[in-house]
């Protein structure tokens, strides 16, 4: 039997990204990594937030643990832009890692369950993720 054929569904879905993450304002974060949208997530006071999956991963030494993070929740930093659907590409959002173990069960997040750790961008493709195109 072939490996594709051996495949569990969830990692047909993990092989088309939703959008391609990177950022222009922080070295460790600026190559592209696939995105995948998986759910909505309210963050302190707002309701906009999303659980999204990267690949690869970010190295959980350099934010804090001691596990890769492959999960993690971002919103937009701009008023009035929108993750899903997108209002234009790139969309520049805030990189939210939870500090509670128990955060992809739950649909809200408080402010003191979360740590910003980052700016980045998501952009509709790999090459705009590479080039940083700020205008697609």
């Amino acid at each position: 039997m072939s490996s594709k054929a051996t495949r569990r569904p969830f990692e047909k879905f993990m092989e088309t990204p939703d959008f391609y993450f990177a950022s222009s304002e922080h070295e460790d974060l600026a190559q592209p990594r696939k995105g995948f949208r998986v759910r909505r997530i309210g963050i302190g006071s707002r309701n906009d937030g999303w659980v999204i999956r990267l690949d690869p991963p970010l190295r959980g030494d350099d934010y804090g643990g001691d596990r890769d993070v492959d999960s993690v929740v971002v919103a937009t930093r701009h008023q009035g832009a929108s993750i899903w659907p997108a209002t234009g590409w790139p969309i520049y959002v805030f990189v939210l890692v939870p500090t509670v173990d128990d955060w992809l069960s739950r649909g809200h997040l408080e402010r003191s369950e979360f740590r910003n750790v980052a700016w980045a961008e998501l952009y509709r493709t790999e090459d705009g993720a590479r080039s940083k195109v700020m205008s697609e």
